[in-house]
This record gives C-alpha cells, structure tokens and sequence, in this order.
C-alpha cells in the first residue's frame, strides 16, 4: 500500500488550532464500549482533564496510587480530573511540583485528595508485547453515522466525548520527537489493522472492537494482562499520524483491509522505559531518589532500596 505523506497531530485540547480527529471503534457506534467491560481492565483508572464544574473535556489522564497522575506535558498540568460524568472533580495539590519524566513529554502531577484506588501496576519490559485494550475520553461518531457506514470520519465534535475502551496490538517501538523536540520512549499501534493478533478473531479486530485514538485521547490509556492475570499499564497515548491531504484518517467499513488510508500509527509512550522513575515518585518508601532541575527539565533518577543497600 502506498503512504500518503503525514505528519503527527496532538490528541488534546490545547492543540485544538491544529485539525485533530479522535478513540473510535470501527464496526460498532459510540455507546458500544462507554463502560466497564468488566473484565478487570482498570477502566476505573483512566480519568478526564476538566474544569472545576465538572463540564469540559481536555483530555485523558491516568491515576496511578497515592494521589499521583500521568498525564502528557503538551496537554498542559491537569488542574482537575474526573473518573465519571457526574463524579466527583479532583483538584491539583498546588503545594506539589508538576514532575516532567525526564525531556519525554509524560508529567506527574498530585491530587489534594485521594480518591480511594489502589496502586496501578506498571508494564515490566519483558510484558509489552501483543494485545491491549485502549480506554479514553476521546470524541466519538456523529449520531448521524451509522455503524458499519463508510467515509465515516473521526472527531465529530465535543458532544460525542466519553470514556469509552476498545482493542489494539502493540506494533513497534521507536523514539518519538515531537514538535518542541521533547524525545519519549514510545511504541505504536495501527489503525484500520488487517491482521488479527494470535488469539484473537479477525471479526473482532477488523470490526466491531478494534479502535484507535482521537482528539482528546491524549494521556488515555493502553493496558496490558499477564498471563497470571494481572493487568498493567503499558502506554500513554502521544500523537497519531495522520495524512497532509485530506481531512479524513480513516474509513470505517465492514472490510478494513480494502481502506487505502488504513495503516496509519498512533503513539504511545513506552511505560516500561518510565517505570523505575514512575515508581519512585509514587512509592518513594521502596526508593531511593534523587530528583535534578526541577520542575521545568528535570529528571528522576531511581534505585530500588534494596539494590542501594546492598551495593
């Protein structure tokens, strides 16, 4: 298949100058996957960057324990997040520091109150490999597209945002630059795949379940389990690639193989290259830290306490 030309856009509000298209499945309508699909998948997890009211959607963010939350520097500090429409709004604690990861684009920042979850695990290096499930607040279909409908287009507008969750597959790895030069250890996946990983039917994947990221999907999430069945997250979404001509990036059809503009990546960052500078900051009794430069280009250094008594 031949690539059009492409560049990368930014899945957040703040980008909202550059035209952006958002997470969407392809063989079902927008309240197809809009809650927990119960499978222990941390749905609960994945929460949105608002307004003190509760009212607008900026973009995606995920809790990890002890107040803390990841979320992209391009999207901006979260000054709150909800994990529901009609939840409770969580505040900032504005006596923490914002904390780049490094000159990636990924930040944590702190609530002032805890909202009861437990720590998220994180992806070990050797268990980022194959399916995930994607959840996030991106835009969705208009009501007047019908599933299955072609020349369907993503990112109709703020009215079809929801937390929704769907199925992709790790792709490749790289280093992604983004356009202030912020480099993030990340992976891909594709949208409009064809092939259906090992497990899994193909009716699943090129249909009804398979998504991809949208406007306002950035900082989502893509969650990974274990064989033991554990579930861990894996990526934060970044960027998706996107055609230079034409508004559209991609169709939605029964058969997404025969979409010439399927094939398109979405980027995430790689949270297995993250995880020991992650940890240290939400669990520094199992750490020892040091932190250097911060807030504006700083970076974590982290060493497991037991590897630092007994060197």
């Amino acid at each position: 298949m031949a690539r059009l030309s492409r560049f990368w856009i930014f899945l957040a509000l703040f980008w909202a100058a550059t035209p952006t298209f958002a997470l969407v499945l392809y063989g079902l309508d927008d309240r197809a996957t809009a809650s927990d699909p119960g499978n222990g998948v941390p749905y609960a997890y994945v929460a949105r960057l608002t307004d003190a009211a509760g009212v607008t959607t900026e973009a995606s963010a995920v809790y990890l324990g002890n107040r803390w939350v990841l979320s992209t520097r391009h999207a901006g500090a979260p000054a709150y997040i909800q994990f529901e429409v009609g939840g409770p709004v969580y505040p900032r604690d504005l006596a923490e520091l914002v904390l780049p990861l490094g000159d990636s684009d990924l930040i944590l920042t702190r609530l002032r109150v805890d909202p009861g979850l437990p720590q998220l695990p994180l992806v070990p290096a050797d268990a980022r490999k194959g399916i995930g499930t994607l959840v996030g607040w991106g835009e969705g279909r208009g009501s007047s597209h019908l599933r299955r409908k072609k020349l369907v287009r993503w990112g109709q507008g703020g009215d079809t945002t929801a937390k929704r969750w769907g199925l992709n597959a790790f792709e490749s790895t790289l280093t992604f630059t983004d356009q202030h030069g912020r480099t993030t250890e990340s992976f891909t996946i594709i949208a409009g795949n064809s092939d259906a990983p090992e497990g899994l039917s193909p009716k699943s994947f090129c249909g009804d379940y398979e998504a991809a990221a949208v406007d306002k999907d950035s900082g989502s999430a893509f969650f990974m389990q274990a064989e033991d069945g554990l579930w861990y997250l894996a990526g934060l979404m970044l960027a998706a690639e996107r055609p230079v001509t034409g508004e559209t990036v991609t169709r939605f059809g029964r058969d997404c193989g025969q979409d010439p503009q399927r094939g398109y990546s979405n980027v995430y960052a790689d949270l297995s290259a993250y995880r020991r500078q992650i940890q240290a900051v939400i669990d520094p009794a199992a750490y020892v830290m040091t932190q250097k430069d911060l807030p504006d280009e700083g970076k974590v250094v982290a060493v497991e306490k037991s590897a630092a008594q007994g060197a």
